[in-house]
């Protein structure tokens, strides 16, 4: 009897292994689990603390012919001259962590000194916004094909303000999520 247990439980393991990819998994979703790896990278001291304080864009793909099934480029702050800090972050079909890898020859951007939340938190924020509305035709595009987010500031009705600037292959609009300093949502538009 144990043996038969046993083997039914090595059985459905197998075939769950070999399932269908989850379709709660987009790249709008994976980079809102990037943000989190960053966190959790930082916190295990195995990447450069500053892509906490210095996070700027995700891009997000889907390459063809590799073993992972998404990969998101996190980059902090441009500097001056030069390509930013990059880190390449992999995800399985299923949203799991692969793997990450910094991306060579990158230079450390201007601190643009967010306060009182750090721009992975401000950048999540505005993840959840979209996370949260997927059932809203108009903000669907940027969970289901998100190719980037980029953080900046910017000034909304006489205060200044972080704002979240989403990209899609679904179409050429840009979805803005206006936030302010402390993370609570304001706003969202639509250009």
């Amino acid at each position: 009897m144990k043996l038969l247990a046993v083997s039914f439980l090595f059985l459905f393991s197998s075939f769950s292994a070999f399932s269908a990819e989850d379709p709660r998994i987009t790249t709008g979703k994976i980079a809102e689990l990037a943000v989190h790896r960053i966190d959790r990278l930082v916190t295990l001291k195995k990447i450069d603390p500053q892509f906490l304080n210095r996070l700027e864009t995700i891009d997000v793909t889907k390459p063809q012919g590799t073993p992972e099934a998404y990969r998101a480029v996190v980059s902090q702050t441009t500097p001056a001259s030069g390509a930013p800090l990059q880190l390449t972050l992999t995800f399985d079909a299923n949203g799991k962590f692969i793997s990450f890898t910094p991306v060579e020859g990158g230079t450390a951007g201007a601190d643009p000194a967010w306060s009182p939340k750090d721009p992975a938190t401000l950048m999540e924020n505005a993840m959840h916004f979209v996370l949260e509305n997927t059932a809203k035709q108009e903000i669907e595009p940027y969970f289901l094909s998100m190719t980037r987010a980029t953080l900046g500031k910017t000034i909304y009705r006489e205060e200044s303000v972080a704002v979240v600037k989403f990209s899609t292959s679904a179409q050429a609009q840009t979805l803005n999520v206006y936030l302010k300093m402390d993370g609570k949502f304001i706003t969202h538009t639509i250009e």
